[in-house]
């Protein structure tokens, strides 16, 4: 994934670790993220699985 800015970034890096604080995705995901082979149709599909999740 590619960012406009480091704010950026980080709000999706934080969108990640909160999902994984709550239990709704395995940490291997926020891992994905940090090493950055998280690709935007991963984020994508991912953000599908926290709000199927979290209702």
């Amino acid at each position: 994934m590619q960012f406009s800015n480091e704010t950026t970034k980080a709000t999706v890096r934080d969108h990640i670790k909160q999902a994984v604080d709550k239990g709704l995705i395995d940490k291997s995901w926020l891992d994905k993220f940090d090493k950055g082979t998280m690709t935007n149709g991963d984020y994508k599909g991912l953000k599908l699985i926290i709000a199927q999740r979290s209702n």
